[in-house]
């Protein structure tokens, strides 16, 4: 990158035995980390298993990048994210 972020967003997903899938974001700043900007984003679709992350993440930063578009206009202009981080991905082929 040219400069430093400002914000970094960064993402996981989680489930207890199958159930109860979220996910969820922490913010990093240029000074520390954000805990007022944290978010936990409960798992909304009913044809997702937990298992399926890759699909849990999509709805995740789906449901993020559409508020954050909704949420930028000139009466309520947020910072932009800079940079988004993502943990997890699809697992290579027979691992568990």
């Amino acid at each position: 990158m040219e400069a430093r972020p400002d914000r970094i967003e960064v993402y996981d997903n989680a489930h207890i035995m199958g159930t109860n899938a979220l996910g969820g974001m922490i913010v990093a700043g240029p000074d520390c980390f954000q805990k007022s900007q944290y978010r936990k984003f409960n798992i909304k679709s009913t044809e997702l298993t937990p298992a399926t992350t890759t699909a849990m993440m999509r709805e995740v930063l789906q449901r993020r990048f559409a508020r954050m578009v909704k949420e930028e206009r000139p009466a309520r202009r947020r910072p932009g994210t800079d940079l988004v981080l993502i943990d997890g991905g699809a697992r290579p082929a027979g691992r568990k």
